[in-house]
């Protein structure tokens, strides 16, 4: 089953700072990097550069919020973030098809964990995007180090990434290259690591 594990830190301000996928035999390490794209080490285990803006921006915050309650949704009021993920999903080949992972054929999960949940359009100012964790067997979150699992400190740090949101650069019309994800018949190496999982 599907596990995501999100790591944020506070540097001048609070980000993503790297992501860990697993459904084998696929694995998707992210890391904060300049540029968003992906480069296959082991296969099938992948390493993708994660870039700061606006769209991991927006992501990070369904993240935190979805982590909180099961579904993290973004209002027609955060329209700039709405924007930058409706943007991202039309180019499959975006990194951040890559971040949120395969299901156990390969098919990216993207599309079944970001709905558009109303029938206003791309780019309606009444569009609103919700992210459902209830298709991941786990969402992990850590902060610092930290595991957390309070809602009251997830939505917290959700609030703050939105009240920060408007200084981070909106990313360009060009998407980066993103890793397309082959058949794989053998299971990789599985990386080590803490995974919070729902009761």
């Amino acid at each position: 089953m599907p596990e995501l594990t999100v790591y944020f830190s506070r540097r001048s301000r609070l980000e993503l700072e790297r992501s860990y996928f697993r459904n084998l035999p696929f694995e998707v390490h992210g890391v904060r990097g300049g540029h968003g794209g992906a480069s296959l080490r082991t296969y099938p285990i992948s390493l993708i550069t994660i870039p700061w803006s606006i769209t991991t921006a927006a992501l990070s915050v369904l993240l935190l919020r979805s982590a909180a309650s099961g579904v993290g949704t973004l209002s027609p009021f955060e329209r700039s973030l709405v924007f930058a993920l409706e943007h991202v999903l039309t180019k499959p080949d975006h990194w951040l098809y890559s971040v949120l992972g395969v299901d156990s054929d390969g098919r990216p999960l993207a599309p079944l964990l970001l709905r558009q949940t109303t029938q206003a359009g791309y780019a309606s100012p009444h569009a609103t995007l919700s992210f459902d964790s209830n298709i991941l067997s786990s969402l992990a979150i850590y902060h610092d180090g930290e595991a957390v699992s309070d809602p009251d400190v997830l939505l917290h740090l959700a609030q703050e990434i939105v009240d920060g949101a408007e200084s981070v650069r909106r990313p360009s019309v060009q998407p980066a290259a993103g890793f397309r994800y082959p058949k794989a018949k053998t299971v990789g190496t599985v990386a080590s690591g803490r995974v919070i999982r729902r009761p």
